[in-house]
């Protein structure tokens, strides 16, 4: 090629530095490349890891041979008195006579036996309408170790079912999907329906037979969103009655209290005071 001439600077092309340096970088960049993707997977291991351990525990808790002992034993509709109570996976499997002990033979060998003189043995607790996330504190995981530590052994979720979300058998798919795997206790799923057609009317029997929901709620108030008319309500018990499944209200006038709103929003009255009136 032709010389360039003296006193000419030899441009070189545009971006030309970027690609001499990603020349001269290669090798750290490969490095680079191969370190982020090392952690990846060590974090991904680790994770799973720590939940597969956790429901090996957990499994283990429920399947293992307990024997409660001397205990007051108080069932839901009475007090039995003074007994032994033995668990295995997840189920009561012997509950002695009054004042009496379980017979050695009878308990499997490595049972875990604790002592529950002077304490109160009864069923554990069932929360039928647990919110979550509760304003963001609160997820399977916390609020199932919360739970369990207060004594409550079954928590119902209430699902807000709406039609933006893509109806109901949508919303409690969702709902089972972020609890399995991660609560530590029984769960279940209480809907809310925040609308009525008849697409949810269909809907309820599958949501039934499928998922185990046996309770629904219906709004009274939130008017403009969730609100139903007393036409749809009147249709909505027809159906639920027809299903044999329990229908709920949350019973508050939401014609009432949009025109009180309204006229405490037009007279600024915002507090917490004018609000209970």
């Amino acid at each position: 090629g032709s010389a360039v001439p003296e006193g000419v600077s030899h441009a070189a092309p545009k971006d030309s530095h970027h690609f001499e340096w990603l020349h001269k970088h290669k090798t750290p960049l490969i490095v680079v490349v191969i370190v982020l993707v090392s952690l990846i997977l060590l974090g991904a291991f680790i994770a799973w890891n720590v939940l597969y351990r956790r429901s090996q525990i957990v499994n283990s808790m429920l399947s293992d041979p307990v024997l409660l002992r001397g205990g007051f034993v108080v069932n839901h509709d009475s007090e039995l008195g003074i007994r032994d109570v033995l668990l295995q996976d997840s189920k009561i499997q012997i509950l002695s006579a009054a004042n009496a002990k379980i017979p050695n033979s009878l308990i499997p060998v490595g049972t875990r036996i604790i002592d529950c003189s002077n304490k109160f043995i009864f069923p554990g607790g069932i929360d039928m309408e647990v919110s979550l996330p509760a304003a963001g504190a609160d997820d399977w995981l916390s609020a199932s170790k919360a739970a369990v530590c207060g004594g409550t052994t079954t928590l119902f979720e209430q699902v807000l079912a709406t039609k933006a979300d893509g109806g109901i058998l949508v919303s409690l798919t969702n709902a089972i999907n972020k609890a399995t795997g991660l609560s530590f206790c029984n769960f279940g799923f209480h809907l809310a329906l925040g609308y009525w057609d008849a697409t949810v009317s269909k809907d309820l029997a599958t949501a039934i037979s499928t998922n185990g929901v046996s309770s629904f709620k219906h709004f009274m108030n939130n008017k403009g969103t969730y609100q139903m008319t007393d036409a749809q309500l009147t249709e909505a018990f027809q159906r639920e009655k027809e299903l044999g499944a329990l229908a709920m209200v949350h019973a508050e006038n939401g014609d009432v209290i949009k025109v009180n709103s309204d006229r405490l929003f037009s007279t600024e009255l915002l507090g917490a005071y004018p609000w209970a009136y």
